[in-house]
């Protein structure tokens, strides 16, 4: 990650760590301990182990201070808590020996730290700590020893996802970091399949769709063509009707006169009208 910082506010950094490591060998030296002192003294001469501790703060107060984190004006030992920062650092770098990924995402797991991206809950803020200890440079070295094997992949499996916790890496604790890495060469292919298949995915879905549109549109065409077919077929009926009403009032009309007392009626017989008296019975065809 690129630094945001001043030169005074790096000198003070590297200031700090150096008071913070000759505090910690004192307490080590004082609790009797002068074997260990001896080992975090050697261990904190190397120029590696500085730059690293160096690195791993820059990274973290950067990326504080460009996504405004917290609310300080200046990076002193008092209103940051740059002292206290020091010497986590000095701790962490003595005490914890890291060989690849691997064993980044053991120590996670055995501090039941999250690593789920896009977790509303914690934020994955212990696990994002975790790696603003290890910085960018030496987080670059861990993924450049781990090879993306199917045994080392399926033995974190039931830990949880190891794609997961190196998309939290890339895109959200060190966005500028290498791409160079086998494992994150292997991060790479996996988004992309995922890209691939959430497209296949969103096709299907717009075919599914545009599947039970054409569908709804079919059966309300049919709808449609039967009302039309029911509507033409009761103007029909109702326009024999009429037709089959005039004659039979024509002839009611004139067997009224002629034959007193005749019940004349009309109905429904099949396709046909039948007209009937006392005396006769008249089917009117269709």
């Amino acid at each position: 990650m690129e630094s945001v910082l001043e030169k005074d506010e790096l000198d003070l950094i590297a200031k700090e760590l150096q008071a913070a490591a000759d505090e910690y060998v004192l307490e080590l030296e004082a609790c009797g301990d002068k074997v260990r002192a001896e080992e975090v003294r050697e261990c904190l001469s190397g120029e590696p182990v500085k730059r690293r501790m160096r690195d791993s703060i820059i990274a973290e107060i950067s990326y504080h201070k460009t996504h405004r984190s917290f609310p300080f004006r200046s990076y002193s030992s008092d209103s940051f808590g740059l002292a206290s920062m020091a010497y986590d650092r000095v701790r962490f770098f003595t005490e914890v020996h890291f060989e690849s990924f691997w064993d980044l995402l053991k120590y996670a797991d055995e501090r039941e730290m999250c690593t789920i991206p896009g977790c509303t809950t914690c934020y994955c803020m212990p696990f994002r700590e975790l790696c603003w200890k290890v910085g960018p440079d030496w987080m670059n070295e861990l993924l450049s020893a781990a090879e993306p094997s199917r045994t080392a992949c399926a033995e974190f499996a039931w830990m949880y996802s190891w794609y997961g916790a190196l998309t939290i890496i890339r895109d959200v604790v060190f966005p500028n970091l290498p791409a160079d890495s086998p494992l994150m060469k292997q991060l790479l292919i996996i988004d992309e399949e995922r890209r691939e298949e959430r497209r296949k995915r969103a096709e299907a879905g717009a075919a599914k769709v545009r599947a039970e549109q054409e569908a709804a549109a079919q059966r309300r065409e049919e709808r449609a063509k039967e009302t039309a077919a029911h509507v033409e077929r009761t103007v029909k009926k109702n326009e024999a009707f009429r037709r089959i009403s005039g004659i039979a009032k024509d002839l009611a009309e004139t067997y009224s006169d002629n034959y007193r007392g005749n019940e004349i009626t009309l109905r429904r017989e099949g396709d046909d009208w039948v007209l009937r008296t006392n005396e006769f019975r008249i089917v009117l065809k269709k």
